[in-house]
């Protein structure tokens, strides 16, 4: 059985804070966590005599993982955290988070991107002058797991390797919610609105729809809503979180790779809370599940591999960066260079090591120095989001004078997506003349048409299209190969020679009407004398 970790609630006015006592989690980095545990009844959840400071020593060394792993700017105001277990859960939900509120650019705040939503952790860690609210990120948990009421229990210990069966990873569960927290969320609904009147969020500059080519952040709404169910179309496609899927992710049967991008969370059903701001639920790396799948099962962990680096992604990361301060200076380049040369151990600067392998290898250098000299904070990083590119081709063939000649149409690149191809022939009249064509696509959905647009100092134009036959209907792609052939007449009395069919104007679209980049292969017609060709 499958338990939903966390469902992230935007809640744009600020909740009030319950006063209780601070756990201040010293850290490797410059971001700063605090974290209070309250809004429990005296003697439960993590005031609960027995396992209580368990409970709180597992989610402090949670806390912990993210100080270590995230940096912030000089002078910036510590985030927040208060956790506490509450009754109002279904056994089928281990916990959820909300985020009081986020900031944008303006005044005196200044984030890499204008008209986006920050959670405030995240503006905290970029700006300084942020300093409320005081609590960023309030995170519940299922008081009724472990309890009669439902069927399994928490396991509150770090090592994965002592999880008992029937027993839930608390340490991964608030891995997860502290995560959304942080930056790993969206208030998108299903209309394709950003709820409450808000702004895009950053999150969403990154999550892109590969057949429409566009991110959440540049759609229409009415295509933002098309694309949040949209399964495995909607991808990440930040540089950082990329490169590691390519070198350390698998899928089940449904999860998408292509060249390390990687499907979120974007089910037929749109499910409001878990839809879009997680990863796809198949993603597994090491045969464990990622971290921000949409579901736990009990009894296993899940491998951390892809957070952190969506989080650098998102902008919060700093490549050459050895001691957290957004900033790269000439001393941490040279500790960097000794590591990789092997003079200095690795975890001198783990800040380095711009795509995650483990070593600081020559394009970290150069990334490293473009910070140096640049700046850290630019902003998300995206990896090269690949064009759709498609060669159009029109065959070669031989003849006499008096014959007919046929020649395909051809389409490569559209890896199953084509779904219609338009191109202008010009070609000698005389001695030719297109005088049919007949369509190739199976599925029975398209039709192919030709028209003769102009003829003047013996050169003719033509139009070739092969198109849907009924729009009415959802269209069925065509892959690659002979999409038409068309039949061209030689003229009695022609005279021998090569006549070249040049294309022009070509343009091919996919079933979303993108269109493909194309480039084009002319063809000809040699005709010959006497009885044949040789």
């Amino acid at each position: 059985m499958t338990h939903f970790l966390g469902r992230p609630v935007v809640a744009l006015l600020f909740a009030g804070l319950v006063t209780g006592g601070w756990c201040d989690v010293s850290r490797s980095h410059a971001l700063d966590i605090q974290v209070i545990f309250d809004g429990d009844l005296t003697g439960t959840g993590f005031d609960d005599p027995i396992v209580g400071p368990t409970r709180q020593a597992t989610f402090l060394a949670a806390a912990q993982f993210w100080a270590d792993s995230l940096p912030a700017v000089a002078g910036a105001t510590p985030v927040g955290i208060q956790a506490f277990f509450a009754p109002n859960f279904a056994c089928s939900d281990l916990g959820i988070t909300f985020i009081p509120t986020s900031y944008e650019t303006g005044g005196s705040v200044q984030l890499p991107l204008s008209n986006v939503r920050y959670p405030s952790a995240f503006a905290k860690a970029l700006d300084s002058d942020v300093i409320l609210p005081f609590i960023d990120i309030f995170v519940q948990f299922n008081a009724k797991v472990g309890t009669p009421a439902c069927a399994e229990s928490w396991y509150y210990g770090t090592d994965p390797t002592n999880i008992l069966p029937n027993t839930y990873f608390f340490y991964d569960a608030a891995l997860h919610e502290i995560a959304h927290g942080l930056g790993i969320e969206t208030d998108i609904g299903s209309t394709g609105s950003w709820l409450g009147g808000a702004a895009p969020d950053v999150y969403s500059t990154l999550a892109w729809r590969e057949s429409l080519d566009l991110t959440l952040t540049q759609m229409t709404m009415a295509q933002r809503a098309e694309s949040v169910v949209s399964t495995n179309d909607l991808q990440w496609i930040g540089r950082h979180a990329t490169e590691r899927a390519r070198a350390v992710v698998s899928c089940g049967p449904s999860c998408v790779i292509d060249g390390g991008r990687f499907a979120l969370h974007a089910p037929s059903v749109f499910q409001q809370g878990e839809s879009v701001f997680h990863v796809d639920a198949n993603l597994e790396s090491g045969g464990l599940k990622e971290l921000m799948v949409p579901s736990a099962a009990p009894g296993v962990a899940r491998s951390n591999e892809l957070t952190v680096p969506m989080l650098r992604d998102m902008g919060w990361a700093c490549a050459g960066d050895c001691s957290g301060d957004f900033e790269v200076s000439v001393s941490e380049l040279i500790t960097a260079v000794r590591i990789s040369l092997g003079q200095t151990l690795f975890s001198e600067c783990t800040g380095g090591d711009g795509d995650y392998d483990g070593d600081i290898s020559v394009d970290d250098l150069v990334r490293a120095v473009g910070n140096a000299l640049g700046g850290c904070l630019e902003g998300p990083q995206t990896a090269e989001i690949p064009t759709f590119q498609a060669e159009v081709a029109i065959g070669s063939g031989q003849g006499i004078a008096g014959q007919t000649v046929s020649l395909p149409i051809s389409v490569q690149g559209l890896a199953g997506r084509g779904a219609a191809v338009q191109l202008d022939l010009y070609y000698a009249d005389p001695p030719l003349e297109l005088v049919d064509c007949i369509v190739n696509v199976a599925g029975g959905q398209h039709a192919v048409n030709h028209e003769l647009l102009e003829t003047s100092f013996g050169v003719s134009k033509s139009r070739v299209a092969v198109h849907p036959d009924d729009l009415s209907t959802e269209v069925i792609p065509f892959a690659d190969g002979v999409v038409a052939t068309c039949d061209f007449e030689i003229a009695a009395g022609a005279t021998p020679g090569n006549y070249p069919l040049l294309i022009v104007n070509e343009s091919v679209c996919n079933i979303d009407g993108v269109d493909f980049e194309t480039t084009y292969v002319d063809g000809q017609i040699q005709v010959c004398a006497g009885c044949g060709c040789e």
